[in-house]
């Protein structure tokens, strides 16, 4: 708009988030050792994968968007070059 290539504000139609949305709890480090804890001791399939998120603090979509090629377990090493739409919980 400041360059004026643009005939319009088209984010001025954007809908903006409401105003008193919660702010988003992030579970401590000894809340993050019971539940691996307690997915180990269930035996879920899917430790593996909660414990990767944990500790590499990927988001929801950079999770879902995440490939074995994009993985180097030699390395120790995985890269995060895309993200998956996710809906917020």
């Amino acid at each position: 708009m400041k360059r004026h290539r643009l005939a319009r504000n088209v984010a001025r139609y954007a809908p903006l988030p409401p105003e008193n949305r919660a702010e988003r709890q992030t579970w401590t480090a000894a809340q993050a050792v019971a539940f691996l804890d307690h997915c180990h001791e269930v035996d879920d399939p899917t430790t593996d994968l909660f414990e990767v998120i944990i500790g590499t603090e990927l988001r929801h979509g950079e999770a879902l968007a995440l490939r074995w090629p994009k993985v180097d377990l030699t390395a120790r090493a995985l890269l995060v070059d895309r993200t998956a739409a996710s809906s917020p919980t």
